[in-house]
Parts: C-alpha cells; structure tokens; sequence
C-alpha cells in the first residue's frame, strides 16, 4: 500500500530532525531527489531541514545552500557561523532567495571585530527577502540588523553586551511572541536585575513564550513572582541567579502550561490558588500541603509530576489520589523505608499512571510492580541505588504481561550470568517492545558465541523494537596494558621472572573494579614500579583491597580523586605520599566532606600532598591543613572572591587555576582587579591560569600581570576594558602567555626585552610584528600560530630567517601564492629548524609540490582542507619520504574510494611512524575483507607505531577510532 504524501513528508521531517550533520543532510537531500520526479518536484520543497548551530562554513556548503534556496523549500533552518573576515567573503556569494527559509541564525565567533560585525549587518541588508523569516538567531551580531526582518515571531539574543533599556525598545519594536535571552545582557554592569524588564514585559500581552538563561544577573523575589502572573505566557524558563527563598504568595493563573527554572528549594505548585494549565510540575519536597494542592488546583490538566524528595507514605497518598497525572518521576530514594504491599495497594486505586520512574533502595518494591500487571502503567524505569545481579528480577520481568517498555538502573554485577539473564529476559518475554538494561560494573567483550546466543534469541521474539545494552566491543587501554604484559610473559622465563617486574608501567584514571583486581595481582608478583591515578567512585572491597595491600607502600599514586554521594572513608596510611588530591561530584551531603577532611588531615601521606583539584565543592577553608601544598586547581566553584584572596595569601601557591570560579550567581565583585593585585605581590607563584566568563579581566590588570617576576605560565580570558597606551611589556621570565585579547598581535609587539615564551600566536603576519619576532622571539620561540598571511613576501622573509629557533609553523588560512609557488617552495625548502608544519586550506597544486620535497627529515604534517577525499594527495603522500608523521584532516569523506586510499599510501610509505586519516561521512562497518586487507598492511609495516581512523567492524562489534593498542596484535611481532 502507498503511503499519502503527508505522512511521507512526515516521515522524512522526523528523520531530518535527527540529523545534526549537514554532509548527512545533504546526502540525504540527495537520495530523497533520485527516488522519483514526484518526490523530487512535490516532497522535497515541503521538508523542514535543520543545519543545525555548528554548521562549518566554506565554499561547498554555500554552493549547497545556494542550491537548496533556489528550489523552493518551504522552511529551512539555516544557522550561518562566521568566525573571520574569509567566511564574510564567502557569505557574499550567497543568492539573495532566502524567502522560504523560516528560522535563520546569525552567530559570530567572540573574536569577530566590530568592523566585521557591521560587515555582516550590511550584506544582511542587501537581502531584500529576508522578510518572510519568523524565527531569529542572533549571537555576537550587532542588532541593527534586525531592521531588515518584517514579521519575525520568535527572536533569541546570545551574548550580547546590551543595556536593559535596548532590550526593551526592541520588544516594542518587533513585538514578538517568544523571546529568548541566553547570556544576555552579558557584563552589564548598569542592570543588575531584571526588574524593570520584567515591569515592561507584564504590558506586553503578545508574549507567549520567555525565556531567560543567564547567570550574569539576577532575580528577585518581586521579579519572579510578578512573571508568574503574566495573562498571555504558556511558556516560561528563568535559569538565572534566583532568590534562595520566596515569601508567601498566591498565584491565580490559568494560562501558564510550562515553568522550568534551577532553584531546587521552590515548591512552586503549592502557592497556586486557581485551576492550573500546568502539564508538567517538578516538586523538591513532597508534602501532605502538596498533595492536597495537586488535587484541589492541577488535578484537571498535569500530565508529568517530577519529586526529588518524599516520604513514602505521602508518595502512596499522592498515587492512590488518581490525579489526570500521567508520568511519575521520583530523582531520589524517599526518607523513610517503602512497605511494598503499600505502594501496591495504591498503584491498584489508580487507573490514569502509564509512566512510572521510581527510585528506592528496596529490591522487593520493584518486583512486587513486575508482578502487578497493572492496567494501564506501560513504562517502568526502576532505579536502584545499589549493587545487584539481573537474575534477582529475571523471572519477574519474563512472567510481566502488562508493561511495553522498561528501564533498568542499577549497579549491575556481572557474575558470569548476567549476560545470560538478557538473552533469557530477551527470548521469552513476548510483550515488551522496549527494554533498557543496567551498564555492568565490568565491560567485557561479547564472544563470538554470545553474540550468536544474542542473535538466536531476537530471531524468538520479533517484537522488540528497541534494547538498549552496554556491553564493550573495544580494548581498553588499560586491559591492553595487561594484555601486553601477557604476551610479554610469554617470550622466556627471564623476560617473565628477571624483565617485567622492572618495566615501568602507568594506569590512568583506574576505577574498573576488574583493573583493580588485576593490579592488586601483579602486587602480589612483586609488580611495584608502578604509577596509578585512583579514581574512586564509591567504596568497594576493590578499593580497599588495591590500598590495604602491603606492596602498595612502593607504589606511587601520582593522583587519588574522590567521586562518592557521601564520604564516609578512611584511607590507609602507609604507602607512599599521594602528589595529587581531587575531591569532585555535585554533592549536598557537605557534613560528610566535613567529616572526610577532618580525618584526613591525620594521615601523613595527605599532609604532603603537592597538589588539589577541587572541583564544585567548597573546601577552600580546609587547604592551609596541606603544608606541603603548591599547586591548587578550582573548578566551578560558587563562592566569592574573598575566600580565594583569602587562601592566596596564606598559602602562597606556585600554581593557581581557576576554571569558572568564582561560578554563578550573587559575585559581589565584577572582574578580578583586586586578586590580580594580591598576585602580583606574591613572588613566588610561577603559574596562574584563569578561565572564566562570570567575571571580567581588565587589560590594565592583565598588563600589570604581564610584569610580574616569577611568573613563567600565565591564561586569562574575558578580557575587557582600555588596554593601557603607550603598550610596552618588558618579562623575560614567563614562558607560556595565552590570552582571548582581540589583537594578538598588540602583544607581540609591544615586547621590548629578550623573550622566554615558547608560542606566540598572531592574528595577521606584517613586517613590524615580523622585526619584533626577530628582535625579541628568535632565542626560544618553539611554536609560531599565524592566523592570516595578506603579504607573501614578508612571510618568505620569515622562512629566510637563520637565527629563528621555532620548529612548528601552524597557518589557519590559505596562504597567497598567486599561483607561482617556486619563491615559497624555495623558502621552505632552504629552512634549517622548521620541522612541522600545519597548512589549512591550501591550493591542492602547492600541497601536492611542498610533498614533493626530498632532502628533509620533518616531524609532522597537517594538512587541513576544504575537500571530501584524500584521493588528490594519494600519490605524493605514498612516494614522501620526508615526515614521519602525517595528519591529513578533511570534510568528513566518502569511504570505499577513501579506504582504498588509505590502504595504498599505508602500503607504499615506509617512512612514516605516525598517520592520521579524517572520518568518514558516517559510521562506516568493515567487512572482514577489509578488516583483514588492513591488517595486513598494518603487518608489513614494522615502522608504523600509530594509525588513526575511524570505522566499526562486522556484527556490530565496534572498533571505533583505530590506533595502536587496538592493533597491537598486528604490530609487537614486530617491535
């Protein structure tokens, strides 16, 4: 039977609503034109196609888009990213038919000028059918472009730096029924609130939807309770700074379908006293009061009830009500012990629940709901906190004739049967369509047996439409660690007995319970030059067995980091001082890290630790118990400024990091001119490293930073601000300088002493950035980052240079040649310390001639282009002889033309070691073939240590990015 065209349109809208890869797109634009003249002429045009936020810019996706413009879609999501003036020249060549595209976005890179910007808005205006857009995007645009826009409906503003009183004229301007405002205003520094925003917004009754995503500025309790009375708003998002508590108020509003905002302490629906419109409610503490309102004001149209704490008792009070509520979600185990035959007899009073997620640590509670087979709950996701086997539910979930989908969360203990139970629970329960198994504590790689078992069993049962399983197809390094010692063992009894023991060996990031085991048994075999980074994410036997046991005083714990709900751990005190301390997790429970770091303090081996990372917790006032303390690393940490002056001076770090700390809301300071000073009095500190975007750097401050005398590493970003005039920087210490500055190259030139940084990177390469280069750079430059080369001659002049010391030379655009490459080449070819080389963009005729260059031994090369393929480069790369490493990094390419490729060059060049190949279009499957074309290459090459690629091999069993632990078999015959 035919489907009509509607529902094929449908379909294929789904289908595209899917796809975040605008190659993948395209290809299936492609696709859908070939199947017939109907589908090509009728079905197309009326397809909604999404380019999604993350589109890339160059001259193959305008010619596309070109195309598509001139083919009449009826609504095409365009987002146009532009990043530097070469995709302002590329946007220029767009066709002015942009009158069927219904959402279009405008987003400029943070580093775009402003004389770009205003480039952007003027070509936007020499669109003259722009007018029939609805939907608007804008981030880092100026905003006077928006007067080329007729009839927009919905507009969102990403990051701008705009007063309260902009925004508000631009409501009265478009009128518009959704606004959403996400890190807008940014740094504003006049508004600190949006009350007189939201004063204008309660007149302006063509507002359906408001959303506001922005921690930059705050609301108040008047604010946030006068919004939520607003006549005309079904939509309404606020994560923004909101008050930790709100006073007692009514709300009476009957419009208002969907609330979303990020402050856990606010029952909302308690303070309704009307019929609410309310679809979806999340309740942080589930009352009597609660209940009680639920059933007296949203009973009529709640769909979807989300509690994060209860007690058991009110929760069965809550079911048995029979509520209109359809989905029930509870985030977290309730305070008191569930009764099963409770929660039973109230799941039997009510007939409208088809959803149920239901968190408890109470196994027989999640049976005795398998075994109810309820009338109308459909979907079951139980969620228990704590380890178990499958088997404890396997007969349950077989017998349970009522459910159509089930998710299963808990930590999963592969015993040997687990993976039985799936195929058990797979073959003989004929009713569920959709099933979610738990992830296993150990990933293991499914033999050739279970998978044929795995296929026997849904051949049983045709009814499964989706099963989700986690089961590992790839070799963990780790495991490939222990799988290299194997083989190793395997040679002599001297390499067993005499040489491995005294092969150094690294773990990284161990928290496999499996590993831990293994390592605790190469301990045992006298195994102890060992290095471990221990991550623990709860407490296990494992653990404490790894630490407990008595060789691990030899080894060294280069870093222990702390991941648990609650810390209640006491560590060993004998083996080696661990350098590194991380104490992570967005956890509530802060008496239980109080306790934890009381009682490490005791312990010797914590009392030296060099370095902290601390990340989302609060511990700042615990760091001066750590006398041996150097290095501390904060992340997202919602605090003041204070608290880290504070521990500055009294520690007096050689490294500070600060990553979005301070984080969010209610800063007192707006930038970080009173740390900077406390820094710069500090002369013993040697690296500090701010990443943040809450709070701003003044240029006048990170100037005064570039003078300091001990600093050797030194990051800032959110730079703002007047940079001081006359500009003149006189540091021959520090030696790592990263900065989001706008002109890098002022930096750069304003040095005038003999420089220590080993990068540099420069927006535009002339001849004054190039003579300080020579003056101040030449002794320990090792790495030079040029954005864009305009004159050809003063870049030669930089390659002729004798006395320059950097050894990679990375281009991020093409550089100009005019077509006559031989002056270039030469310059290149002349070059005694340049050794690796990055080119993007470039000429396929110059990048096939600079391969073509004898005599040399290079490091590596990367080679970043606009093309689909590697085939133009196939012939040179195979005869170079020249690098011993190449990463060749294109538009994701088509594969079968594109494997044989790899192959060839992989087979011809004996001289590279390391080689890196761009992905396909999509997940590509190899065939055994193949799988065995390549290694067979890979055999014959004994000088290739590392390949990487990505593809999947047969019968699912994914090998993901190929390198050298995954073909190691291939490769140690040869070592």
């Amino acid at each position: 039977m035919l489907l009509p065209n509607y529902v094929i349109v449908d379909i294929l809208n789904i289908l595209f609503s899917t796809i975040r890869s605008p190659i993948n797109n395209f290809s299936l634009i492609e696709t859908i034109s070939l199947v017939s003249r109907e589908w090509k002429d009728s079905i197309l045009p009326r397809l909604h196609i999404d380019f999604g936020r993350k589109t890339p810019i160059d001259r193959f996706f305008y010619r596309a888009i070109d195309n598509l413009l001139n083919r009449g879609l009826t609504k095409l999501s365009l987002f146009i990213l532009c990043i530097n003036s070469q995709q302002i020249d590329l946007m220029e060549r767009l066709t002015d038919n942009f009158k069927y595209v219904k959402e279009l976005g405008i987003v400029c890179g943070p580093t775009v000028s402003d004389q770009n910007q205003q480039q952007i808005v003027d070509l936007i205006k020499g669109f003259k059918s722009l007018h029939n857009i609805e939907i608007l995007h804008l981030s880092h645009c100026l905003l006077n472009c928006i007067d080329c826009f007729r009839n927009l409906k919905h507009i969102s503003l990403n990051n701008f730096t705009i007063t309260m009183d902009k925004i508000i004229d631009l409501i009265y301007s478009i009128k518009p029924q959704s606004l959403k405002l996400q890190s807008t205003p940014y740094n504003n520094d006049d508004d600190t609130n949006y009350d007189s925003l939201i004063k204008e917004v309660m007149k302006c009754h063509f507002i359906t939807s408001f959303q506001i995503f922005n921690y930059f500025m705050e609301f108040t309790a008047t604010s946030f309770i006068e919004i939520l009375q607003h006549p005309t708003i079904t939509k309404l998002s606020l994560i923004s700074n909101l008050p930790d508590e709100l006073p007692t108020f009514e709300i009476r509003n009957t419009v208002l379908k969907r609330i979303y905002y990020d402050q856990a302490n606010y029952n909302i629906s308690d303070y309704w006293q009307c019929i609410s419109n309310l679809k979806t409610i999340n309740v942080n503490l589930l009352t009597k009061k609660t209940v009680d309102n639920l059933i007296a004001y949203h009973n009529k149209n709640l769909k979807n009830l989300v509690i994060t704490r209860f007690d058991f008792s009110v929760l069965c009070d809550l079911i048995a009500s029979n509520l209109s509520l359809k989905k029930l979600s509870t985030l977290f185990c309730g305070h008191d012990k569930s009764i099963p035959e409770m929660l039973v007899k109230s799941l039997k009073l009510n007939n409208n629940l088809t959803s149920l997620k239901l968190a408890d640590d109470n196994h027989e509670v999640f049976k005795e709901i398998l075994r109810l087979d309820h009338p109308t709950l459909i979907d079951f996701t139980m969620d228990y906190p704590h380890e178990t086997t499958l088997e404890e539910f396997e007969q349950d979930i077989i017998n349970n004739k009522s459910l159509r989908s089930l998710s299963i969360i808990f930590k999963f203990t592969n015993n040997g049967s687990g993976f039985q139970s799936i195929i058990s629970i797979l073959a003989n329960n004929k009713t569920l369509l959709h099933i979610n198994f738990p992830q296993p504590i150990v990933h293991e790689q499914l033999s050739p047996n279970q998978l044929d078992s795995l296929d026997n069993a849904l051949s049983q049962s045709p009814q499964w439409r989706t099963i989700h399983m986690s089961v590992s197809f790839n070799i963990k390094n780790n495991y490939n660690v222990f799988s290299l010692i194997q083989k190793v063992s395997l040679v002599s009894r001297e390499w067993k007995d005499v040489i491995l023991p005294r092969i150094f060996i690294k773990f990284h990031c161990v928290r496999d319970e499996e590993i831990m085991r293994r390592i605790d048994k190469l301990l045992q075999r006298d195994f102890v030059n060992l290095s471990i980074d221990l991550y623990i994410q709860d407490q296990s036997d494992e653990v404490m067995s790894l630490l407990l046991n008595a060789k691990s005083s030899q080894v060294t714990f280069d870093s222990l980091k702390l991941h648990m709900d609650k810390i209640e751990w006491s560590p060993p005190d004998h083996y080696k001082p661990i350098h590194t301390l991380g104490l992570g997790g967005y956890i509530e429970d802060k008496t239980s890290y109080q306790k934890f770091m009381e009682t490490i303090k005791n312990y010797q081996s914590f009392r030296d630790i060099e370095t902290i990372n601390i990340i989302s917790v609060n511990l700042i006032e615990h760091l001066s118990a750590f006398k041996k303390l150097t290095s501390i690393d904060l992340s997202s940490l919602r605090i003041q400024l204070d608290p880290i002056i504070e521990m500055v001076k009294q520690i007096k770090p050689k490294t500070l990091t600060l990553q979005s700390t301070p984080y969010g809301y209610g800063i007192s300071d707006q930038n970080f001119d009173r740390l900077f000073n406390v820094i710069r009095e500090i002369d013993t500190i040697e690296s500090f490293e701010v990443f943040n975007y809450f709070l701003v750097t003044t240029n006048k401050s990170f100037v005064d930073m570039l003078h300091h005398p001990s600093l050797t590493i030194l990051s800032v970003t959110n730079l703002k601000g007047e940079m001081p005039n006359p500009l003149v920087i006189r540091n021959s210490k520090l030696k790592k300088l990263y900065s989001d500055i706008d002109s890098t190259n002022l930096i750069v030139d304003a040095w005038d002493c003999q420089s220590s940084l080993k990068s540099l990177r420069i927006d535009l390469l002339n001849q004054q950035t190039l003579d300080c280069i020579k003056k101040f750079h030449s002794v320990n430059l090792q790495k030079l980052d040029i954005d864009k080369v305009d004159d050809l001659k003063v870049f030669i002049d930089l390659l002729d240079q004798k006395n320059l010391s950097f050894k990679m030379l990375n281009i991020s655009s093409p550089i100009s040649t005019n077509t006559n490459y031989e002056p270039l080449l030469k310059s290149i070819k002349s070059n005694q310390t340049i050794t690796s080389f990055k080119f993007s963009n470039e000429e396929p005729e110059f990048l096939k001639e600079f391969l073509k260059i004898t005599d040399k031994d290079y490091d590596h090369l990367t080679l970043n282009t606009n093309s689909s393929t590697i085939e133009d480069y196939v012939k040179e790369i195979s005869e170079n002889t020249t690098f011993s490493a190449i990463s060749i990094r294109t538009r994701p390419m088509e594969f079968d033309s594109s494997f044989k490729a790899i192959l060839k060059i992989l087979k011809h060049n004996k001289t590279l070691i390391n080689v890196e190949f761009p992905s396909p279009t999509e997940s590509q499957v190899l065939n055994e073939t193949q799988y065995e074309k390549l290694k067979k290459v890979i055999s014959n090459s004994p000088q290739l240590l590392k390949i990487k690629m990505s593809g999947y091999r047969q019968k699912d069993k994914r090998i993901g990015y190929y390198d050298f632990p995954l073909f190691y078999d291939a490769l140690i015959d040869h070592l």
